[in-house]
């Protein structure tokens, strides 16, 4: 028999008369599905639901901030990352650094100079923790996320290496990689990896 359930807490769908509350497996397969089609306010909400059905796994903590992310909703993205940090460790962890960073790097580039500098300074830091993380993979990234912002400081900044940056940020840093890979297999022993491996995060 097939059951019709949704994200809504419980539905009676099947003629049974009985309610049925999705599995959380469930809940996730209809957030990965909903980031697939690019709809990441639906993929954020289902996500949201994930991570209440089991508040001690931070992994959809940080999709929903992910998902927050592709929708250019930063601030949000801040506020689950700083819920999902404490307990992130491993790779999870310097995924978190460095999505938190890109986020302080997209809000500092809306903003007037001084905040901007502020902002940038904050992901610098962020950006050089992930590269100090010994062994990730996503150690290359983070350090050219630290090149990214040093150029976009003012050139009168200790750090800054000028006003006019050499280069554009590489879209694939962050939200562009991500969105590629998000939805690779999360068993990875059963499938090959891909040579670039993370550039996801």
């Amino acid at each position: 028999m097939k059951l019709c359930c949704t994200l809504a807490i419980a539905v009676i769908c099947c003629g049974c008369a009985q309610e049925h509350k999705p599995s959380g497996s469930e809940i996730i397969h209809s957030a990965d599905a909903a980031w697939r089609r690019g709809d990441f306010l639906s993929a954020a909400a289902a996500y949201e639901q994930a991570s209440n059905a089991a508040p001690q796994a931070p992994e959809p903590l940080y999709d929903l901030a992910l998902a927050y992310y592709r929708d250019k909703l930063y601030d949000l993205t801040r506020q689950y990352l700083d819920r999902v940090q404490p307990s992130a460790t491993g790779e999870l962890r310097v995924r978190c650094l460095l999505l938190r960073g890109n986020a302080e790097y997209r809000l500092a580039m809306q903003q007037q100079l001084e905040e901007r500098v502020r902002g940038l300074e904050r992901a610098l830091h962020l950006y050089r923790e992930a590269a100090e993380v010994p062994g990730s993979p996503l150690n290359e990234i983070a350090r050219y996320n630290v090149e990214v912002v040093k150029l976009k400081l003012p050139a009168s900044h200790p750090q800054g290496q000028g006003s006019q940056p050499a280069f554009e940020v590489d879209e694939t840093s962050a939200e562009d990689i991500a969105f590629r890979t998000k939805m690779a297999p999360k068993d990875q022993s059963q499938t090959q990896k891909p040579a670039s491996q993370d550039r996801d995060w």
